[in-house]
């Protein structure tokens, strides 16, 4: 595995702090995803679904700012997580990212309707999540996307 991953993974599992992660292990792990090349994200992608919450949590806001197809992909397979916090941080980085000039890597009907099917398993409106939904729906309408 190449040594970026490397250093993110384990820097993501020993961050398993709240105090820490603020104060300055954000900022540190959104410099290595900077750097990453496709096998680390490839590598990446590969333990997505089998790290825990708080190293998720901290994956999707790591990925703030990040525009790369890679960096999308990763937040859409964090929105597929049935964990709400982890779906609300990956919507809002997503969202933010969208906002930066990143392209969206699948319809946005897609991103819509998992927005819609964690409304229905929670019954919340993850009301900073609109801005996303919102964003979706001009993007389809904009595009023609289905």
């Amino acid at each position: 595995m190449s040594s970026l991953f490397h250093d993110l993974d384990g820097f993501l599992q020993a961050s398993q702090f709240k105090d820490a992660w603020a104060d300055d292990g954000c900022v540190y792990a959104n410099r290595l995803l900077f750097d990453f090349s496709d096998e680390d994200w490839q590598n990446l992608a590969a333990v997505i679904e089998g790290r825990g919450e708080l190293w998720k949590l901290s994956l999707a806001q790591a990925l703030s700012g990040i525009t790369t197809h890679q960096a999308i992909s990763s937040l859409i397979s964090l929105l597929r997580e049935l964990d709400e916090d982890i779906f609300y941080e990956a919507a809002l980085t997503l969202e933010e990212n969208i906002r930066s000039g990143a392209e969206i890597v699948i319809p946005p009907s897609e991103i819509q309707t998992l927005i819609e099917q964690m409304k229905l398993q929670t019954g919340k409106e993850f009301l900073g999540v609109w801005s996303l939904e919102a964003q979706m729906m001009r993007l389809t309408t904009k595009k023609g996307h289905p």
